[in-house]
C-alpha cells in the first residue's frame, strides 16, 4: 500500500534471503500462453531409380517451415541478478531508506508481456546408390546436405537502461502500482527493447554401408555388417542484444567421423525354423567415434537362446559414447556476480565474480546398458507373443553446471574453480561446465502382442506395453551423494508404471485403431526449482480414437488409387492435466495441456 516516499527502514518485513517476503504474490501465468499459436507447412519426397536388378539410384527431399508466437510474463529481478545486471538499489537513490545498497527482486508488474515470435526453416537432400554386390551382399553409400535457419524476436528488459533507471531513482522500487496507480509504467520505452536472435546450421555427411554371409557353421550362415560414416556441422548465431554475457556473434564448426562393424554367428542349431531343437546365436558389434579431440570404441555383445521352440531367452550388453555439444564447449565464458557465504570465513556473506559459459577442457560422457529378457510364442495360441525385459543404464561424467555456492561448500573437491585474493577472501568462483554427474536407472519392460481373425469381423491386432520403474538414482549434485529416488515417487524421476495399449481392426477398406495411455501417479510433486509443495499428484489415463478408409479404386474415376481418409479424435473423455505448482499449473515434461483435439488426414500417391 506504500508509494514508496517517505519510508524509514522500520516501515519494511525482514528477510533473510533473497526471496520476497510472501506480502505479494504474483500470477506469472495471467500473461503466459500455455501454447503458443503456431503454423507448419512441409513437403518430403523420395524417389528411387532401378538402374538393373543390382543397382538403383535413390534421392530423398525434405523441407519444413514453421512460425510460432508465444506470450511470456514480465520480466523478473533476482536478488542475485537478472542476467549481467545489477539488481542493486544504491545507497545514492533518493527513495532508499537505509542509507547502503540493497537487493531488489520481484517482478516487474507494469513492464509489458514479452511476446516472442520464432520462425524456422529445414531444407535436407538425401541422394545415393544401393545394389547387391556377388550373390547376397547389399550395400548402398549415400551423401546429404541439410541447412536450417531461424529468427527469434523477443521484447526484452534492457538490462543497462534498467541499471540506470536504479541508480538515479527513476525506477520507483518501494512502491506498490497495485494500489497506488501507475508508478513506472512511463519508463518501459527506455527498459524494454526488442531482441533479435538469428541463427543458421549446416550439416553435410557421407555414409557408406554393406552386409552379407561371410561364411557358413554347422548352425547357419554367419552375417556380417560394416559402415562407415563422416559428418561436418556448422553453426552461425547473431543476437541484437545479447544477455547472460553471451556474445553478438558466434561461429563454430565440427567434424566427427565413425565406423562399426558387426558380426552374427550362429552356434547350435540348424536352418529349419521348425525345427524342435534349441538354437543359441552370438551377436558380437564395435563402434569407434571421433569427433575433434574426442573419440571411442564402444562395444557392444548379445546372447540369444532358443530351448524350445517357443521361448527365447537374451542378454545383450552395450557401452554408449557422447562428445561434448559445441555449446558446452564453445559457447562464451561471461562474468557476472552474486553473494555467497564462505564457509572457510565464518559464513561471511560477501558478494563475488561468477564465472559461466563454455568449458573447451570438459570431457564426453559415457554409459553402460545392460539388458535380459524372455520371449513367449506358444504354439497352442496362434499370434501370441509375450515379452519381458528388465533394463539397466549407467550414465557417468555427466556434464554438468553446478551452482556457485555448491562449489565453495565443496571447496576442498573443486579448489580449482575457486579464486581467492591476498586478504583470503574468494575473488572468482568458476561455474562454467563440468563433468559431474551420474544416472542410474533399472526398470521392467512388459509386451504383449495377439493378432486374430472374428469370422465376419475382420482382422483384430492388440498390442500392449508397460514399463515398470524400478530405481532412478541420480547423483548430480556433491551436497546431495547418494540422492534416490526411488519407485517413481515423485516427479523427480519416471513415474513408477507406465502403460501403452493399442487395438486396431480393419475389414475391407475400413480400419479403426483405440489407443489407451496410462501414466502412475506421484506421491509428491517436487521436480525443479518451481515444485516447492508436496503434492500427491493422481494416475493419468487418456484414450485416443482413429477412423480410417481406403479408396481402393480410386477418389473419383479412378484416380486417387489407395487414397487413405483418416479422421481421429484424441484424448477423447477431454482430461486435464493435474495441477501442479508450477508457472504453467501443470507439469510439462508429463502432460500435455490441449485436452481433446480432431484432426483429418487424406493421403494418397501418384
Amino acid at each position: 500500500g506504500q508509494d514508496g516516499n517517505g519510508l524509514v527502514p522500520a516501515d519494511f518485513v525482514g528477510s533473510s534471503s533473497f526471496f520476497t517476503s510472501g506480502l505479494r504474490a504474483y500470477n506469472s501465468a495471467a500473461t503466459k500462453d500455455l501454447i503458443g499459436a503456431s503454423d507448419q507447412i512441409g513437403l518430403n519426397s523420395a524417389a528411387t531409380f532401378s538402374v538393373s536388378d543390382k543397382l538403383q539410384v535413390f534421392a530423398r527431399l525434405s523441407w519444413s517451415d514453421r512460425s510460432a508466437a508465444t506470450s511470456n510474463e514480465p520480466p523478473a529481478i533476482s536478488g542475485g541478478g537478472f542476467g549481467g545486471a545489477q539488481s542493486i538499489i544504491p545507497a545514492s537513490n533518493p527513495l532508499n531508506p537505509f542509507g547502503q545498497d540493497v537487493y531488489f527482486s520481484g517482478v516487474l508488474v507494469e513492464a509489458p508481456p514479452r511476446p516472442q515470435f520464432v520462425e524456422a526453416s529445414l531444407l535436407s537432400v538425401t541422394a545415393g546408390l544401393s545394389g547387391i554386390a556377388g550373390e547376397r551382399w547389399q550395400w548402398d553409400v549415400a551423401a546429404s546436405l541439410s541447412r536450417e535457419g531461424f529468427d527469434s524476436r523477443t521484447l526484452e528488459l534492457n538490462e543497462s537502461a534498467f541499471t540506470a533507471t536504479l541508480a538515479d531513482g527513476r525506477f520507483n522500487a518501494f512502491g506498490d502500482p497495485a494500489t497506488n496507480g501507475p508508478l513506472n509504467a512511463d519508463l518501459n520505452d527506455e527498459i524494454m527493447s526488442a531482441s533479435l536472435i538469428r541463427g543458421s546450421s549446416r550439416m553435410t555427411s557421407l555414409d557408406a554401408f554393406t552386409r552379407g554371409p561371410l561364411f557358413t557353421l554347422p548352425a547357419g550362415e554367419a552375417q556380417l555388417a560394416l559402415g562407415a560414416e563422416t559428418h561436418r556441422a556448422q553453426r552461425h548465431r547473431i543476437s541484437t542484444a545479447p544477455v547472460f554475457g553471451q556474445p553478438a556473434e558466434i561461429t563454430s564448426a565440427r567434424t566427427s567421423s565413425a565406423a562399426f562393424a558387426e558380426l552374427f554367428l550362429p552356434l547350435l542349431g540348424d536352418d529349419n525354423p521348425d525345427s524342435p531343437g534349441q538354437r543359441l546365436s552370438a551377436r558380437l558389434a564395435t563402434r569407434y567415434e571421433r569427433a575433434d579431440t574426442f573419440d571411442d570404441a564402444s562395444p557392444s555383445l548379445g546372447l540369444s537362446w532358443q530351448p524350445w521352440r517357443d521361448v527365447s531367452i537374451y542378454a545383450n550388453y552395450a557401452e554408449g559414447f557422447r562428445a561434448p555439444s559445441l555449446t558446452e564447449l564453445e559457447d562464451i565464458v561471461y562474468d557476472g556476480t552474486l553473494s555467497i557465504n564462505d564457509p572457510q570465513l565464518d559464513g561471511a556473506r560477501y558478494r563475488v565474480t561468477r564465472r559461466r559459459g563454455g568449458n573447451p577442457e570438459v570431457t564426453a560422457e559415457s554409459s553402460r546398458t545392460y539388458q535380459t529378457g524372455i520371449v513367449l510364442q506358444p504354439r497352442t495360441v496362434s499370434g501370441l507373443r509375450l515379452r519381458g525385459q528388465l533394463n539397466e543404464t549407467y550414465y557417468e561424467n555427466k556434464l554438468n553446471v553446478l551452482p556457485e555456492q555448491v562449489l565453495v561448500d565443496f571447496e576442498d573437491r573443486f579448489s580449482d574453480r575457486i579464486t581467492r585474493d591476498a586478504t583470503g577472501a574468494i575473488s572468482i568462483v568458476n561455474a562454467t561446465t563440468i563433468n559431474f554427474g551420474k544416472v542410474y536407472t533399472r526398470s521392467f519392460d512388459l509386451g504383449l502382442s495377439y493378432e486374430f481373425d472374428v469370422e465376419s469381423f475382420g482382422h483384430f491386432n492388440l498390442m500392449a506395453n508397460a514399463v515398470r520403474q524400478l530405481e532412478y538414482r541420480v547423483e548430480d549434485r556433491p551436497d546431495r551423494v547418494g540422492d534416490i529416488t526411488l519407485d517413481g515417487v515423485d516427479t523427480v524421476s519416471p513415474p513408477q508404471w507406465r502403460g501403452l495399449a493399442r487395438l486396431f481392426w480393419n475389414r475391407g477398406a475400413w480400419d479403426a485403431t483405440v489407443m489407451v495411455s496410462y501414466l502412475d501417479g506421484f506421491e509428491r510433486n517436487s521436480s525443479g526449482p518451481f515444485f516447492d509443495q508436496s503434492t500427491a499428484t493422481p494416475s493419468w489415463t487418456t484414450v485416443d480414437f482413429r477412423l480410417g478408409y481406403t479408396f481402393a479404386e480410386g477418389l473419383w474415376r479412378g484416380h486417387g488409387l489407395n487414397a487413405r481418409l483418416q479422421l481421429g479424435v484424441g484424448n477423447l473423455a477431454d482430461r486435464q492435466p493435474p495441477f501442479a505448482n508450477t508457472p504453467y499449473g501443470y507439469n510439462q515434461s508429463l502432460y500435455s495441456p490441449l485436452g481433446r483435439t480432431y484432426d483429418m488426414s487424406l493421403r494418397f500417391s501418384f
